[in-house]
């Protein structure tokens, strides 16, 4: 079910371009790739959406779709979709493996605060049931 690029999470930390890793004793709980590098469906067919953000006028084609599978959180996060080099990050991760800081960089990526930590699906629904907008200012658009 794990696209090409993302079969290493759970196995032993390793470096790759457009890549960064979150360990944790040395076994990957989460992965970040480069958007445009992820070339199959994201989040992966079969994988209900939490949500789904279209473009927005103060963000050239910026998009969110984000799902959360039992403990597994994907989301294909676009910031720039009309740049040359379409911006943005695609990540896979573990939620109960992840540390507080790595989901509170997680979040603050997707331009949420960085706590309390949404572990759950649940807890998830809850923020964008709350603001379907969560996070679509520029907040989460930092490629950091």
């Amino acid at each position: 079910m794990l696209p090409e690029e993302f079969v290493s999470l759970g196995g032993p930390c390793t470096d790759a371009p457009d890549t960064m890793v979150f360990c944790v004793d040395d076994k990957a709980v989460g992965i970040w790739r480069m958007v445009d590098t992820v070339h199959e469906q994201f989040p992966p067919a079969g994988v209900a959406l939490v949500i789904e953000q279209a473009g927005q006028g103060f963000a050239p084609r910026r998009s969110l779709a984000l799902a959360v599978e039992g403990d597994q959180l994907w989301f294909r996060l676009v910031t720039c979709g009309a740049c040359r080099r379409v911006m943005g990050w695609a990540f896979a991760g573990s939620l109960s493996r992840m540390t507080d800081e790595q989901l509170g960089t997680t979040q603050t990526r997707l331009g949420l605060p960085a706590s309390p930590a949404l572990r759950t699906r649940e807890a998830w629904r809850a923020v964008y049931a709350k603001d379907p907008n969560a996070g679509a200012g520029d907040a989460g658009a930092s490629n950091k």
